[in-house]
């Protein structure tokens, strides 16, 4: 990466590669919409041919508008977005419910 990014800067970078490659988290976003923001979009969208329009539209509404603001964990999806922007491949150890622990990439 070069150099000292400020965490406003990675937060940033993440978005907006979620915003750029939105077919790479389409499946996985819906859970992290409102409802009632989704079905919105959903219903002012309704003669759209998209399918992924007003998903997008909400994920832009609710979960980005979101993850942009500083103060707020991030997520998975965020996590691989920054992975994804600044091509690093990333290794967690995640203590599950039972205490055992696990090797996510």
């Amino acid at each position: 990466m070069g150099g000292h990014l400020s965490h406003d800067q990675v937060r940033t970078a993440g978005v907006t590669w979620i915003r750029s490659h939105p077919a790479d988290f389409i499946t996985r976003i819906e859970h992290n919409i409102p409802q009632d923001v989704y079905w919105a979009e959903l219903n002012q969208s309704a003669t759209i041919t998209d399918p992924s329009r007003p998903i997008m539209q909400a994920l832009e509404k609710g979960y980005l508008n979101v993850m942009k603001s500083s103060g707020v964990y991030g997520d998975d999806l965020i996590l691989k977005a920054v992975c994804e922007a600044y091509s690093l491949h990333l290794v967690i150890l995640q203590e599950l419910d039972d205490k055992s622990a696990t090797w996510m990439q």
